[in-house]
């Protein structure tokens, strides 16, 4: 088995230069699923507070050269609500035109660095319930189609994170799930956590 590394923002990084007694792996999904496994010791949380999709790319041969390549066994990616949010408050076309590309380029930078044996796009997402968060609703659905066509279209695992959280919004109310319209409440991350599992349970008992 080797390292199960987790790529994003803040919905990743969930606190995890802050929670010292959950080895650097915060208090969100990555920490519940590396909980659940029983392996904290083989995951690797790479959240980054407000980060997009092009910082990310600046950050990706460092991330690597950290970890080190040979030891990867699963990449999971969640990346986009930046992106989204920078799009539409300074309303700069480049973050939403720019998503597309800057996808692809992270795909191929891992290709290139031949770390993509097993590579996971986790949608971006946004409860566009809440407040002024409701004129975003077509700009989420545009990334999160754009993430979905870029899994797709490289033969990579895609777990729809939006579609999940506005099923479970008809079962439970969403302002259980969320603490600002833009992060999970811990309900929503262990609603994150259980999904990913399910696919990782899934993919490793068909192989």
């Amino acid at each position: 088995m080797g390292k199960l590394v987790f790529l994003g923002d803040s919905v990743t990084n969930a606190s995890r230069f802050w929670v010292e007694k959950n080895q650097g792996l915060g208090e969100g999904f990555v920490y519940m699923i590396g909980e659940e496994l029983d392996r904290k010791e083989d995951i690797i949380n790479k959240g980054y507070d407000g980060l997009t999709s092009m910082g990310l790319i600046s950050k990706l041969s460092y991330i690597f050269d950290d970890i080190g390549e040979e030891s990867i066994e699963k990449i999971t990616l969640c990346i986009g609500i930046n992106d989204i949010l920078e799009s539409f408050y300074k309303q700069i076309p480049a973050y939403k035109s720019g998503y597309l590309q800057n996808l692809k380029d992270i795909v191929k930078r891992l290709k290139d660095m031949n770390i993509t044996k097993d590579l996971l796009i986790m949608s971006p997402f946004l409860f566009t319930d809440v407040g002024e968060y409701r004129m975003l609703k077509g700009y989420v659905e545009e990334f999160v189609d754009t993430s979905r066509y870029v899994a797709h279209s490289h033969s990579l695992d895609y777990l729809d994170l939006d579609q999940i959280f506005k099923k479970q919004s008809q079962i439970s109310d969403f302002r259980t799930l969320t603490t600002d319209g833009v992060h999970p409440s811990r309900k929503g991350h262990r609603i994150i956590a259980d999904s990913w599992l399910k696919q990782f349970r899934t993919k490793t008992k068909e192989s």
